[in-house]
């Protein structure tokens, strides 16, 4: 009725991985959003709410802005403490003891802690649009480096069919 200690660490450590990957994707999400409401995207004009009249949708977007850039951090936070957890584990659990887990997991850590350094600093870098389009590129290697892991993890399935070739 009860798992063993081996499958219970063997579940948690694929849940780690897939919460990891989800946080990745709701932590880009966030961000996106955040930095489309600073360049003005919901404003009526498109782009800037520099016209007159619009005071209280300006000062609406800077609230979402803040609230955005807060879940942002706080889930690239909850996301970095899941990847090391993912890193650690590993080493103890069996499905983790493959070299290629071990050193995809270890690229993804460090992958994310020059994640969470730029994230910290992009406040004084936020002129270079290069440093964000790296902010965001290096978000999504991260998101399928993860994804590589759980799929490198699951058993092989050989299909039973060819799949259907759908012409459009």
């Amino acid at each position: 009725i009860f798992p063993t200690d081996e499958v219970f660490m063997e579940t948690l450590f694929r849940n780690v991985i897939r919460l990891a990957f989800w946080a990745t994707l709701v932590m880009i999400l966030a961000g996106t959003a955040q930095r489309m409401v600073v360049a003005g995207v919901g404003c009526p004009s498109g782009l800037g709410c520099a016209e007159t009249g619009v005071g209280v949708i300006s000062e609406s977007l800077q609230a979402w802005s803040g609230t955005l850039g807060s879940l942002h951090q706080v889930i690239g936070g909850v996301t970095g403490m899941l990847i090391l957890l993912a890193a650690i584990l590993a080493f103890v659990v069996p499905a983790g003891r493959s070299m290629g887990v071990r050193i995809r997991l270890g690229l993804i850590l460090l992958l994310a802690s020059g994640e969470g350094y730029l994230g910290m600093n992009l406040a004084h870098w936020s002129g270079i649009p290069l440093v964000m389009v790296g902010h965001l590129v290096a978000g999504f290697v991260i998101a399928a480096l993860l994804n590589q892991v759980l799929l490198a993890m699951s058993p092989q399935i050989a299909p039973k069919a060819p799949a259907p070739i759908l012409l459009f």
